[in-house]
């Protein structure tokens, strides 16, 4: 259990403390709901959200977290073109209008 213990202490200081992760992060999923998007965009999104918290509470201008945030924009990117590339019937990102 040392090395978790370890590993958890470590991790506090960039991605900040778990309860206060958890507080951010229902903050963000309460103020915008994600039921109308499709699996992929809601799992980026609510990755993005773990992502924007963890800045909040530890370390803003850690590299990783902006690569990730990255990454899972360009995910959903790569999905919007290949929806746009689908003659019909193709992959439906959001099943209703969202406010923009």
């Amino acid at each position: 259990m040392r090395m978790t213990s370890d590993l958890l202490n470590e991790r506090e200081t960039t991605h900040g403390k778990f309860s206060l992760n958890s507080h951010y992060l229902n903050g963000l999923l309460e103020a915008i709901p994600l039921d109308a998007y499709e699996p992929r965009v809601r799992y980026a999104i609510v990755a993005i959200y773990i992502k924007l918290s963890r800045m909040a509470s530890g370390d803003a201008f850690r590299r990783e977290h902006w690569e990730d945030v990255a990454g899972y924009a360009h995910l959903v990117l790569e999905a919007i073109e290949s929806e746009a590339l689908a003659e019909s019937g193709g992959i439906t990102l959001c099943s209703r209008e969202v406010p923009r």
